[in-house]
């Protein structure tokens, strides 16, 4: 038996998704809220864990603010690492076998689940190597929330590859054959709820004939914020409405030079999407699938390194946004996709694809087929068992 040994379940109790997460930016953390939301909907059961919480001390803390550092500071770092990282997997196993791997077992045995799912590259990686040494007896799921698929995404211990869209479980599977599906974004059913624009702009004070850009930069409010507002203030037809996410300083700065309409961390972001001509970002990341969601053209220009270029260029290929490599071309982009025009419904209907699927049907699927299995294996064993004592 292995070190997870499951206790036989009557099929009458309810499934049991464990889900693993990380407080590195927003996106990964809403995917797993999202996914727990659907699965408790259906009946089911969830347990979501911060992966860095599975440290001992305070080095899960220590990497969150290296990786914020990073993205802050010396991105050239990052890039280099993220273009190189996946070459380099032997740093990563003492992060699995002498620092995290420990008390995620641990968590995971409490829980007992039926499916384990991972929303995190790393925790990917160290529930992949559990799996692959016989310490798990529930399958385990990779979300993948990018576009774009780094190989640190895919391990061969994982079960199955869950994707936002079909450009990237093709890239999955490309890096590691295996099961990749796309059954497309985790996104919050409030972005799909009908909201009365005209009302969003007044709140925000935006006249009928004001062409307005909602800026943003994940919950970190990382990359070149201040140069794109300036970038798209200086053509002198639109306004913009930057959304700084935890970042104060910046928030501060825009709002004292008087940098168009200018917030921090805020939980209106249906309405301002609403209210909204167009959504410029900088990594491709879960705000991007919400606009998506709701209608609003999506642009990304000046792109943090290493995932949030290879996004850009991914949902390019895939349609669902546009790439601006520079300002003229960021310019030319709004103008076209603020009209009702050919380009508008085009990406809106690459958008729309996106999400005829639902992903918790998957994870509840590969559950199901998980219990139905242990189920006849008991059942077989049971039999050996009587025919054995028989004899």
């Amino acid at each position: 038996a292995s070190p997870h040994s499951r206790s036989s379940n009557s099929s009458d109790d309810p499934t049991r998704v464990f889900i693993v997460s990380a407080s590195m930016g927003g996106g990964h953390n809403g995917a797993a809220r999202e996914l727990a939301r659907r699965l408790e909907q259906r009946g089911c059961e969830t347990k979501v864990v911060e992966f860095l919480d599975a440290f001992p001390g305070r080095i899960g803390w220590f990497l969150r603010h290296a990786f914020f550092f990073q993205l802050r500071h010396v991105r050239w770092s990052y890039e280099v690492l993220y273009r190189w990282g996946h070459r380099l997997t032997w740093v990563l196993a003492p992060i699995d076998s002498r620092l995290s791997r420990r008390r995620l077992s641990e968590w995971i045995d409490e829980f007992d689940p039926d499916v384990i799912v991972s929303t995190y590259p790393i925790s990917s990686f160290v529930l992949g190597r559990l799996n692959l040494a016989g310490r798990l007896d529930a399958p385990v799921v990779t979300f993948l929330t990018d576009f774009a698929v780094h190989a640190l995404w895919v391990h061969e211990g994982v079960d199955v590859h869950l994707a936002v869209h079909p450009l990237a479980a093709q890239q999955a599977f490309d890096h590691r054959p295996g099961r990749s599906l796309a059954p497309g974004p985790l996104v919050h059913p409030r972005f799909s709820a009908p909201l009365d624009r005209a009302e969003a702009r007044r709140a925000l004070g935006l006249r009928d004939d004001q062409i307005a850009v909602l800026v943003v930069a994940g919950s970190w409010g990382v990359g070149d914020v201040d140069e794109t507002v300036d970038d798209i203030l200086s053509d002198g037809r639109f306004i913009t409405i930057a959304v700084c996410g935890e970042d104060e300083p910046l928030r501060q700065a825009l709002s004292d030079a008087g940098k168009g309409i200018v917030l921090g961390w805020t939980d209106k972001m249906p309405e301002l999407m609403v209210a909204a001509d167009v959504l410029v970002e900088n990594a491709g990341g879960l705000t991007s699938l919400e606009a998506m969601t709701i209608g609003l053209p999506v642009v990304t220009y000046r792109p943090i390194p290493g995932h949030g270029r290879d996004n850009a260029a991914a949902m390019n290929q895939a349609g669902v946004s546009w790439y601006a490599r520079s300002k003229p071309e960021l310019i030319f982009a709004l103008e076209r996709l603020c009209e009702q025009g050919e380009e508008r419904e085009q990406m809106r209907q690459s958008t729309r694809t996106m999400f005829a699927d639902d992903p918790a049907i998957e994870v509840l699927a590969i559950a199901h087929q998980a219990r139905a299995k242990r189920s006849r294996i008991s059942t077989a064993t049971e039999r050996a068992s009587r025919g054995s004592v028989q004899q």
